[in-house]
């Protein structure tokens, strides 16, 4: 009788220590899932290179993004990676005479509807004759259309828009809405500012510019739209950032802005502070919580700012209860081997536990496997109000085979935390999609 039920216990201990591996195992662990730039079929890097998209995933784990460069045409891609690894070249942009079904697409992620079509932008490319891109729709089968060409009014002055780098987002009516980085209605003084744009796309292919950057003398509004795609409320309204101008005491170091009705406000205008140490130059699209609190990163600017460098850059948070911005972390504090934990935040935050823990990616930074680091993983979790930082990955390059450079967010699947990199992997150094436990882990070469 005690010897069987010593026998019992021993099994549950041995079924208590698989699942509690089982568990870390979920949570912890890096590796490549899929190298790009290890196609040499139709062209070098036919299956793409240099991803620099955030990524979104369907229902069933597949993964979708784009890359800047590579495919067949050499104009940037539209892939798919199952969960099993596989990737599936969806579009290989510039298919068409002179690029006209545009070509490549920049950081912005792309929007699936129900039906499966997959929306975007591309950067250059399409049919006005200026190289000033194209939103496009994906079709499942693999039929591309262009929805609008930019610079396709106004000329020269693309006052339509021009360069878009964001993606897309969608209302309930099918709707798209996005920014580009130049052209524009704006004008000062009888000349067009070239401040970009945020816009509206509607399904018969009418754009409507919703707010011109820069229409007054120094951009007070904002000036370039940043990377990141914008962000809907469920009101409508459209938060987003600019990369320059504003009201900042010290220099024009971008904005935090709100689109609604028509009209456009500035939330919050950066490098207000000496020295820039609530961050400058935010590239990174926002994320929201429940409260209506936004999240966000700077690219430059932070604590660290000195006269021999720029910052490591910033993750912030700003209240719309109080108007004021906190700035969460400031990256770049450790400036042995070229910042350890991190510099130069690119990506759009992930947002989990309403705004209590935060994950993202830095551009530079972390082990000196690049001449400036080739950036980190990390994440940022709040406690009594302070923010720490965890290092979840530091990325080395393709010396052994590792990522590099990640200037994408990532996104939360199954327990795991997705992202690309524009560098490493291999010797080709064609980037790779990753895979990382929310604790973190290093990467092992096979």
């Amino acid at each position: 009788m005690f010897g069987t039920i010593v026998r019992a216990c021993a099994l549950a201990s041995v079924s208590a220590i698989a699942l509690a591996a089982a568990a870390k195992a979920a949570t912890s662990g890096y590796s490549n899932v899929y190298t790009f730039c290890s196609l040499q079929i139709d062209a070098p890097c036919s299956d793409g290179a240099r991803p620099q998209s955030s990524l979104i995933a369907d229902k069933s784990g597949n993964l979708y993004g784009t890359t800047y460069e590579g495919g067949r045409y050499a104009g940037g891609t539209v892939f798919k990676v199952a969960p099993d690894g596989t990737e599936t070249v969806l579009y290989a942009f510039c298919a068409q005479a002179n690029c006209a079904d545009g070509s490549h697409p920049w950081t912005g992620a792309l929007y699936m509807d129900k039906h499966g079509n997959l929306y975007g932008t591309t950067r250059n490319g399409g049919s006005s004759g200026q190289n000033t891109g194209v939103v496009f729709k994906l079709a499942p089968d693999g039929t591309e259309t262009v929805l609008y060409n930019f610079c396709s009014q106004g000329g020269d002055n693309c006052t339509d828009g021009a360069d878009p780098v964001a993606g897309v987002i969608a209302d309930k009516m099918g709707n798209l809405y996005g920014t580009t980085t130049t052209g524009g209605p704006a004008m000062v003084n009888g000349s067009y500012t070239q401040g970009g744009e945020v816009y509206k796309l509607a399904p018969d292919g009418t754009l409507t510019v919703l707010w011109g950057f820069c229409p007054t003398y120094g951009c007070p509004d904002g000036f370039n739209p940043g990377d990141g795609n914008l962000l809907m409320d469920k009101s409508g309204n459209l938060y987003g950032t600019t990369v320059f101008g504003g009201r900042g005491a010290v220099e024009n170091g971008g904005t935090l802005y709100e689109v609604s009705g028509g009209s456009e406000t500035v939330l919050y205008s950066f490098c207000n502070q000496q020295g820039c140490a609530d961050g400058t130059e935010p590239y990174g699209g926002v994320v929201m919580d429940k409260n209506g609190n936004l999240y966000g990163t700077t690219t430059l600017g932070g604590a660290y700012f000195h006269q021999s460098s720029t910052g490591g850059g910033t993750a912030y948070m700003w209240s719309p209860a109080t108007g004021a911005e906190t700035v969460l972390y400031s990256f770049g504090g450790s400036l042995i081997g070229g910042s350890l934990d991190g510099a130069n935040p690119y990506g759009t935050l992930l947002l989990t536990g309403n705004g209590k823990k935060l994950y993202g990616t830095t551009t530079l930074g972390g082990n000196a496997g690049c001449p400036n680091g080739c950036g980190i993983a990390f994440s940022l979790t709040a406690k009594n109000g302070t923010y720490t930082e965890r290092i979840l990955h530091s990325f080395y390059d393709a010396e052994d085979g590792d990522a590099g450079q990640p200037q994408a967010g990532l996104i939360l699947e199954n327990g795991y935390l997705y992202g690309t990199a524009a560098y490493g992997g291999s010797s080709n150094n064609g980037g790779v999609l990753f895979k990382l436990g929310t604790k973190g882990g290093a990467f092992h070469a096979p």
